[in-house]
């Protein structure tokens, strides 16, 4: 991912916020089961929380359907503080499971998987990527 600090002249710099996507798979094709539901709102509220109290962005709803959740976080100042963020809050509570993967794009560019590191395959709002992608 590309540096988001621009520097526009050098007497000042300018920080460009990225939007990120944390993408979680759920067991059943559309919705997921009941207890999944409230598993990714209490993760959705959590990283809400945890990234306003650090002052690295806001968590703003999500999207479910076809196997998948996605949180949508924006203003994000510090991808990688994000993602460490994430990944370590999943990992606390055994929610990081295999199919998770995190993208992050600036205003400029595309969403790109920035976890896990060494992913091959394009990021896709809608289909988390085949096992052999993945790895």
């Amino acid at each position: 991912m590309k540096d988001l600090m621009t520097r526009p002249d050098k007497t000042k710099a300018r920080v460009r916020s990225a939007n990120m996507i944390v993408q979680l798979p759920i067991s059943l094709e559309y919705l997921g089961a009941c207890d999944e539901l409230d598993r990714y709102q209490e993760i959705e509220v959590a990283l809400g929380e945890l990234l306003e109290s650090r002052g690295l962005g806001v968590c703003d709803g999500n999207d479910i359907g076809d196997g998948i959740i996605n949180i949508f976080l924006y203003k994000v100042s510090d991808v990688a503080a994000v993602v460490n963020l994430a990944v370590e809050y999943l990992r606390a509570k055994d929610w990081l499971t295999e199919g998770c993967l995190i993208a992050a794009a600036d205003d400029t560019e595309k969403f790109k998987i920035v976890w896990p590191e060494g992913t091959v395959g394009e990021f896709d709002l809608f289909n988390v990527p085949s096992r052999d992608e993945a790895m």
